[in-house]
């Protein structure tokens, strides 16, 4: 992405899109738990070994998040409808308007879960790859950048503590 292209840190969860030296660059930072939310009364079921719900929510640059969510259950999702949003507080507030069901990380959903905004229609399962913070190609890790990345990795992990 050309907005990335003079970043010193992409912090990222997944890294597919990212060719293979940067993936092998990628400083891990957390482990990562994603599940599917939706507004409380939502039309969203799990049975028979899938998630059912009238529109799936996606984020437009992190597309592989609902085929991870799924190999990782085991869990087939219907949905005969989509929309896309630009950022994953977009997609969390399609969420709570009822829009749809939206598979997000944890932390990012918790105080809308807390506060009865959003309900989990399933469980939050791990994804292997956790975050990580990918280092720019052509520059050495500065040593603010160091700095950001352990602060970056203490918080997340306390976090879920």
């Amino acid at each position: 992405m050309r907005e990335e292209q003079d970043a010193d840190l992409v912090v990222l969860w997944d890294r597919a899109a990212y060719p293979p030296e940067d993936q092998a660059r990628a400083i891990r930072l957390a482990d990562s738990s994603f599940g599917v939310v939706a507004a409380p009364g939502y039309p969203a079921r799990l049975a028979d070994g899938r998630l059912a719900a009238p529109c799936r929510i996606l984020h437009d640059h992190t597309r592989g998040a609902w085929d991870q969510w799924s190999r990782a259950t085991g869990l087939q999702v219907e949905a005969p409808a989509s929309i896309s949003f630009p950022h994953t507080h977009l997609c969390l507030r399609a969420a709570v308007a009822g829009m749809g069901v939206a598979v997000a990380e944890r932390r990012l959903a918790l105080a809308d879960l807390q506060a009865g905004r959003l309900v989990a229609v399933s469980d939050f399962c791990a994804f292997p790859e956790g975050f990580a913070a990918i280092p720019h190609r052509a520059r050495p890790l500065s040593p603010e950048a160091r700095l950001f990345v352990d602060w970056l990795s203490t918080a997340l992990q306390a976090a879920v503590a």
